[in-house]
């Protein structure tokens, strides 16, 4: 008896079914996931620095910013995050990106800006330690963005004709 006429192990699939839609279901939750975190974390730590700020004590604060944080993080997935991963996977073939792709963009030239300007801000005194991270924060996403808006689509499209 050949070995491809039995299954090795009974009620176990092998190796040509093993690449299912399962695999799919759980890359898509796991990208879901990362958004939300990417979304989730910096908003949570945005509140539980502005609602002490606000008078509100230390557990009232915590619970509203955990409860705020989950809000805006599943209304920004609903409402924009998911309408804009729908039209990149129409477009996908269009506009496939060879490299890095626009995460490792991101991360190159917002993770530069951000220490730059957090550096900058440091050695100029300024005092506010808050003020340092999320203001360098800021700059680095402007930059960022400026930079894929301004440098790379432009040079894409070219490149494309």
């Amino acid at each position: 008896m050949s070995s491809m006429s039995a299954p090795r192990f009974p009620g176990i699939r092998g190796p040509d079914d093993e690449y299912d839609a399962a695999f799919d279901r759980a890359d898509r939750l796991t990208a879901r996931v990362a958004r939300g975190m990417a979304v989730g974390i910096p908003a949570w730590l945005v509140l539980l620095f502005l609602l002490p700020q606000a008078g509100l004590g230390p557990l009232p604060a915590f619970i509203l910013a955990t409860v705020l944080a989950f809000a805006i993080t599943e209304a920004l997935e609903h409402l924009v995050l998911r309408p804009l991963l729908a039209r990149r996977r129409r477009r996908a073939d269009a506009d496939a990106d060879a490299g890095i792709g626009r995460a490792g963009r991101a991360l190159v030239v917002g993770g530069a800006a951000w220490l730059t300007v957090g550096v900058a801000m440091g050695l100029n005194g300024v005092e506010n330690a808050y003020v340092v991270v999320l203001g360098s924060l800021a700059a680095a996403v402007v930059v960022e963005e400026g930079a894929e808006r301004l440098v790379v689509r432009p040079w894409q499209r070219r490149r494309s004709r």
